[in-house]
């Protein structure tokens, strides 16, 4: 074929291309294509792209036909144009990158369109172009919903402007609307240039075509064709079938590098080789053949021609009277006998619209066996050409482990592009007394030994069945329970709370935007108490009385917990849901626990609900699992690094505690007070929080609402003669101390002098406590003291330690006066009674309180020690100067 010939062909082929995109194109836009070039031809503020008079237009070798300007005039019915010669065209060529071919449209589809533009063109007229091209672009989009990206380039420049990639692209779906054609399409294929003789020389007409530059083998089209194939394996795996020809073909590619040429190559050696029919020399087709001359695995041929053929949209199992597209159905049918595909192949995948689970299934299946083999020979190639995707390749791994690789925990579903598009009729749900499983299937037990899905748990088998979408509120269902312990009721009930719940609202299609970070939790739903019954004394014996005792995890006199297990579904912001259950009585402490662990810090994340089937209680255990639940979550969310919650359950405290991305779950001493847990010694910082049933009154809550790191709080509360002290220290222990005949001013100033000495860096406030029967417990801040000189009413007194330990030494001061022993031994305090009688004036009771305590270590101690040991050491003081009294 000569350049003459060649150029008819390429020709035709393009006048070929740019009639049938305009019949696939959606019937508001089929003057598209007519219409392109002659915006670029005149500025006419009528049509779409007009900026300014001064814009350039004209298209060399290019005047607006009837179609054009018909297409024009469907734009604007005013419009009218004058045909006129430029002096000067500074425009050379308008192309329209289709990477779709001619396969099918759908309005994903993205075009590019490239204007090149001659080297006189100046900055300012660019820039100008560049605004008329963008808005054209923009009116693409708006007006006729088909997505446009516009590119300007210099003629001059153009070779070294354009990837291999994107030449690639052009040679291959470029569509010539107006002005110079590549000097391509006149240069033999590779092959042939070098079979040339000197006479034989290929032709090139600078003046009158575009040269774009020539494709080569090298270590960047290499890099070109690696980045093209992560690329692929990316879309695939957010895709489905249809995307499986592109998959294959890259893969193909890969493995056959040594013979690799560029798919426009082949589109080239087609069309010098008398290949003259437009769906043969489509891209799809090339990529078809491509697959069927190297690939030697018949199961992956035979899903490239499945995705070719699905592309296609014809259904050939569909009997038509007149073709909307005549030209691709002959060519489908045509390649459909070549193919011999095994009997009701074409009926199956034209229903693809009307899948059902077992359908989706095995294309789903398929797709992921094609993208595990393509993610090898991507990782493979990389390999052998020693390029480094190290960050590529653990997006894609991770990727494809969330799509297609469930966790243990987690309920498998399809990912969304492989759900079914129809419900199952009629679904057979049973547990056999062989087996402890709940089993789900399409089929009855007789015609199906194998089940679509099971599990132990009732919940996860339904929520399966509703994620993947088999379950709707239209189908039937069959129950066999052998066990005879779950009723077709509660079966109903259940499925209504799934069905109107995010589990079948929430769309669980994969953000890659999220992969980057760790999944967190969007949605939680809990359920109590499905498949496990609490058996209480009551139901024993046949009653069922109203208890003053309402609380369900303490109920009636005995204090039994009414929940005897939870199970939850847990939506992340991967899409994925995940299954858990915990049984016993402390279950709903558990589960939290390990929603703890998802390290939730939306406040999304705080409110659930819950569903628990008991009629005689079933709300009741529902609102406390929530209002625990959202307690804790709270409470974790305000206090992430360290924490804990203190709730009673069946009459036994329980510490809920996390630090340190660890989370505990701690049984308390059963003879306690909760004053004394709440004061048992810390290593670090934690805030508390209490069970409001724990703390009706809202005092020891308000006082823990108070706990900051590396800050002392001290409240004071006044009735009759006496003060009660409440001390949270800087690590969040709370301390309570009685005093009596002591003013508050006094008291304060002992304690700020007292803090002040120790060993510890503390901010300390005072606060004071008020109640009142209307508006409950109140604190207010102590910002005044009184700094009096006034002689104390009280005997200070100075301590020094070797320790804090129980056996410790003591040196105790009085004044002028030491005394020294052992914190236990009797006659020690004895020494300082006897001091405190020779100078006390009065009969009058003359208390003791230590001002300053210290340790000869100068080792640093936490605060907790220093108050207690004040508080032991004033009680012993006090009590032998009352046994001298």
């Amino acid at each position: 074929m000569d350049h003459v010939e060649a150029l008819s062909a390429f020709q035709t082929l393009n006048r070929t291309r740019i009639e049938r995109l305009s019949m696939l194109l959606p019937v508001k836009a089929y003057f598209f294509l007519d219409v392109l070039p002659l915006l670029f031809q005149t500025n006419n503020p009528m049509l779409p792209g007009y900026i300014s008079q001064a814009t350039p237009i004209g298209i060399v070798d290019y005047q607006p036909n009837n179609r054009a300007l018909d297409a024009a005039k469907t734009i604007n019915h005013a419009f009218l144009y004058k045909h006129h010669s430029l002096h000067h065209y500074p425009l050379r060529g308008l192309y329209l990158i289709n990477d779709n071919g001619l396969l099918n449209y759908h309005a994903d589809m993205q075009f590019e369109l490239w204007l090149i533009y001659g080297q006189w063109i100046t900055a300012e007229e660019l820039e100008l172009l560049q605004q008329k091209i963008t808005a054209i672009c923009d009116w693409a989009n708006s007006f006729l919903q088909i997505k446009l990206k516009g590119r300007l380039l210099n003629e001059i420049t153009i070779s070294d402007d354009i990837t291999p990639f994107d030449l690639d692209r052009l040679y291959l779906n470029g569509l010539l609307l107006a002005g110079l054609p590549p000097s391509w399409w006149t240069s033999p294929p590779a092959d042939q240039t070098q079979a040339l003789s000197t006479s034989q020389a290929p032709f090139h007409d600078d003046n009158n075509a575009l040269n774009f530059g020539t494709l080569t083998s090298t270590a960047e089209s290499a890099q070109a064709l690696l980045n093209r194939a992560v690329e692929g394996i990316n879309v695939a795996m957010d895709s489905n079938l249809e995307s499986c020809l592109t998959l294959i073909f890259q893969s193909v590619q890969l493995q056959h590098y040594v013979d690799f040429s560029w798919l426009s190559e082949v589109l080239k050696r087609a069309i010098y080789s008398d290949v003259s029919e437009p769906m043969l020399l489509d891209s799809s087709s090339l990529k078809l053949n491509y697959i069927t001359q190297l690939c030697n695995d018949p199961e992956t041929l035979f899903v490239a021609q499945q995705s070719f053929y699905i592309l296609s949209r014809e259904r050939l199992s569909k009997t038509v009277s007149l073709a909307p597209y005549t030209w691709r159905r002959t060519f489908i049918e045509q390649q459909y006998h070549a193919w011999k595909w095994p009997k009701n192949t074409t009926e199956i995948m034209d229903k693809r619209g009307l899948s059902h689970y077992r359908q989706s299934l095995s294309e789903y299946q398929d797709v992921r066996q094609q993208i595990t083999n393509a993610m090898q020979s991507v990782f493979l190639f990389a390999q052998q050409h020693k390029f480094n995707i190290e960050i590529a390749r653990q997006k894609l791994e991770k990727k494809f482990k969330i799509l297609f690789n469930t966790d243990l925990d987690a309920i498998n579903c399809l990912p969304i592009s492989f759900k079914p598009q129809s419900h199952q009729e009629q679904l057979y749900l049973a547990r056999t007394s062989l087996s402890n499983n709940w089993q789900i299937n399409d089929l009855p037990a007789n015609l199906s030994t194998q089940p679509l899905y099971q599990h132990q748990s009732l919940l996860n088998v339904l929520a399966w069945a509703v994620n993947n979408q088999l379950l709707t509120k239209a189908t039937r269902i069959q129950l066999v329970d052998q066990l005879q312990k779950v009723k077709m009721a509660m079966v109903l009930d259940l499925i209504q709370q799934l069905l109107h719940s995010s589990l079948r609202t929430n769309s669980d299609q994969t953000n890659t935007s999220t992969l980057d970070s760790d999944a967190e939790i969007d949605t939680v739903l809990l359920f109590a108490n499905l498949e496990h019954q609490v058996m209480s004394s009551l139901n024993q014996q046949g009653l069922e009385l109203a208890s003053l005792q309402a609380d369900p995890l303490n109920y009636a006199n005995s204090k039994q917990s009414l929940i005897a297990s939870v199970e939850g579904l847990i939506h992340s912001s991967w899409g994925h849901w995940h299954y858990i259950i915990y049984t016993g009585s402390t279950s709903l402490l558990e589960l939290l626990g390990t929603i703890i662990q998802w390290r939730p810090h939306q406040q999304s994340a705080i409110e659930t609900t819950c569903w628990c089937p008991s009629d005689n209680h079933g709300k009741k255990i529902s609102h406390r699992i929530e209002t625990v639940y959202s307690e804790i979550i709270a409470h974790y969310i305000n206090h992430p690094s360290n924490g804990d919650y203190l709730i009673a359950i069946a009459d036994h405290f329980y510490r809920l505690q996390w630090q340190q991305d660890l989370v505990d779950i701690l049984p308390l001493v059963k003879n306690k007070s909760l004053e004394q847990h709440l004061a048992e010694q810390r290593d670090i910082f934690s805030a508390s929080k209490l069970d409001p049933l724990l703390d009706k009154a809202g005092l020891l809550q308000l006082l823990l609402n108070q706990q900051v790191e590396k800050r002392i709080s001290l409240f004071l509360l006044s009735k009759n003669n006496s003060v009660t002290l409440y001390i949270i220290d800087d690590l969040g222990t709370l301390f309570i101390q009685h005093t009596t005949g002591l003013a508050e001013a006094t008291l304060t100033n002992h304690y700020q002098q007292f803090f002040s000495q120790i060993n510890v860096i503390s901010d300390v406030q005072f606060f004071h406590l008020t109640h009142s029967t209307m508006s409950g417990w109140k604190h207010t801040k102590i910002t005044n003291f009184n700094t009096s000189t006034t002689k104390p009413t009280y005997l200070p007194v100075r301590v020094e330690l070797d320790s804090p330990k129980e056996n410790a030494q003591c040196i105790i001061h009085c004044g002028s006066k030491t005394f020294t022993g052992n914190i236990n031994d009797p006659d020690l305090f004895k020494q300082v009674s006897d001091l405190v009688l020779s100078i006390r004036n009065t009969t009058s009771r003359y208390p003791l309180y230590i001002n300053q305590l210290s340790f000869t270590t100068g080792k640093s101690y936490t605060t907790r020690h220093y108050v207690i040991l004040k508080q032991k050491i004033e009680s012993l003081l006090n009590k032998a100067e009352n046994l001298s009294l």
